[in-house]
């Protein structure tokens, strides 16, 4: 009998500031590091509904097949105190000029300055978001950290 593999994305903040934190992930299947990639959410406002990043813990997360607000498959972040329909879906922005979140996280490969405002963007979202769905299961667990600005 094959023993079932267990997956685990590690979140490391490295950056908070008053306008967004970024991070990087890493994807473990039974502990071996297989995938890395980076994201970009809200800043750490208290974990306050729609302007927040979500608490440091460790989560459940879902693969969803489509939603009301999102046509492709995303994730689903389940057990996020005082909150819900925490994803990680597409999306780039996260300054105080154009806001794509309402507290969820944006994968992607790299950050750039896509619109010269001088705040970081989150650059390739589809396609590393497309690669963690082809690489994790229905369902893992992803751990959020804090490791301080780098």
């Amino acid at each position: 009998m094959t023993k079932e593999k267990t997956y685990k994305l590690l979140q490391q903040r490295t950056h908070k500031d008053d306008v967004q934190t970024r991070a990087a992930w890493y994807v473990f299947e039974d502990g071996v590091l297989i995938y890395k990639c980076f994201a970009l959410e809200l800043p750490d406002k208290g974990n306050q509904r729609r302007v927040s990043c979500i608490p440091e813990d460790k989560y459940k997360a879902r693969k969803c097949l489509g939603s009301h607000s999102f046509k492709y498959v995303h994730f689903d972040i389940l057990g996020v105190p005082d909150r819900d329909c925490i994803k990680i879906h597409i999306g780039n922005f996260i300054d105080t000029i154009k806001q794509q979140s309402a507290g969820c996280q944006f994968p992607g490969s790299r950050f750039g300055d896509i619109n010269g405002d001088g705040y970081v963007e989150i650059l390739d979202s589809k396609a590393t978001l497309q690669r963690l769905v082809e690489i994790l299961p229905d369902e893992f667990i992803i751990e959020i950290r804090y490791n301080g600005n780098i």
